[in-house]
């Protein structure tokens, strides 16, 4: 294969300049100076414990640890990729090798039958960077993410930190699991169209219906978040940075939409109306404070304060975020639905109730508007307007 140089290598720009000797050598390392990674994943006594490394048809050399390291280090791998305990056992017998410590990790004990897979972060950083210092090959770090609808809220909020502190891995976890969330959409609207084929009650036709329309919405929300990303990527790349008032306000606007994912998946998973009723008014917030920015970002224009490629940027990420608000708003709204009375208005014109419910006829929806513009909208008021 053929080699590269180190001139040759792309360093990213959030690399400081003290950094990037380091970073370059790294990277030869881990590529062996080609440019390409060959990953060697050891998971043996936490992920897999020992039952995979010992049976019938298993070599009994597997059983011990230390067999991987000797496939390491006479092998052509790029890095060994494991966890802090099992690098440190043996670490010292095999420097030569180049290590990736694994940040996160879980045991196979706990079936996704029973939860839902979630792999959380066993060290910090400093606790590996001990370990460089004291003479182990490390030349990367590895995260373990598992991809699925349920951590919606929790890629969005991650979308948004990237605005203001863009960090790739974690760029790379949103885009993973967007790429998930298209299959699974796409696996269960197969599942519900064929359901339409069978003969359904009127109740279940529209609970197919719904279901099929609320895929479609979180599908959409994982489409925008990505949008969101590709935002920051753009401001990271061509060296872009908010005015520290415009960051402020984003970074309110983005709470507020990040809260109103949160109510959203809580409301369907628990199918109560009591949850599903506080998302319209906080996507109402999200509506207003999206409003003002977009005036105040008109302002900036106009006054040279703010250039046309930043602007473009600034726009972007506020139709993209209010998108995102207004398909938590259609969720909400069908769990609302699907839990009135026959003689509900939402059941018998949901177009109308809404309306309704922007025009002062629900006591119950105005005290939780006024409640979360407090939250979310006033501390952007407070600020001087430009």
């Amino acid at each position: 294969m053929p080699k590269i140089t180190r001139d040759q290598v792309r360093v990213p720009a959030d690399v400081m300049p003290e950094a990037r000797d380091e970073y370059i050598s790294n990277y030869m390392k881990a590529t062996r100076e080609t440019g390409r990674l060959m990953l060697f994943a050891c998971d043996q006594k936490i992920e897999h414990l020992n039952k995979d490394f010992y049976g019938e048809g298993i070599d009994i050399a597997d059983l011990d640890p230390e067999h991987l390291f000797k496939i390491g280090s006479e092998g052509v791998c790029g890095v060994l990729a494991g966890q802090r305990g099992l690098v440190a056992q043996y670490a010292a017998d095999y420097p030569e090798i180049n290590y990736l410590v694994k940040m996160n990790s879980k045991t196979n004990l706990v079936g996704t039958k029973q939860e839902d897979p979630y792999s959380p972060q066993l060290y910090d950083l400093d606790a590996v960077l001990a370990m460089k210092e004291a003479g182990v090959n490390v030349v990367g770090l590895g995260y373990t993410i598992y991809l699925g609808s349920e951590y919606e809220a929790t890629m969005m909020a991650e979308a948004g930190e990237l605005i203001a502190h863009f960090d790739p891995k974690k760029l790379e976890r949103l885009n993973e699991t967007e790429t998930a969330l298209d299959k699974l959409e796409g696996m269960l609207d197969n599942y519900l169209v064929k359901l339409t084929d069978r003969p359904l009650s009127s109740e279940e036709s529209m609970w197919v219906s719904e279901m099929l329309h609320t895929l479609s919405d979180f599908e959409r929300i994982g489409d925008y978040a990505v949008n969101v990303s590709e935002c920051a990527c753009v401001l990271h790349d061509r060296n872009l940075a908010f005015s520290p008032q415009a960051q402020g306000e984003m970074d309110c606007l983005c709470a507020a939409v990040d809260e109103t994912l949160e109510k959203t998946l809580a409301c369907y998973k628990t199918r109560h109306r009591v949850d599903a009723v506080q998302v319209e008014p906080l996507e109402e917030v999200v509506d207003l404070i999206a409003d003002t920015l977009k005036s105040r970002h008109v302002e900036r224009l106009k006054q040279g304060e703010c250039t046309i490629e930043l602007g473009t940027q600034f726009l972007e990420l506020l139709i993209n975020l209010e998108r995102i608000s207004d398909h938590c708003s259609n969720v909400a709204l069908r769990i609302i639905r699907q839990t009135a009375s026959k003689d509900d208005m939402i059941r018998i014109d949901s177009h109308t109730y809404v309306q309704d419910l922007h025009h002062g006829a629900d006591h119950e929806f105005d005290q939780l508007f006024a409640q979360y513009r407090e939250k979310y909208y006033k501390p952007i008021e407070a600020v001087q307007k430009i």
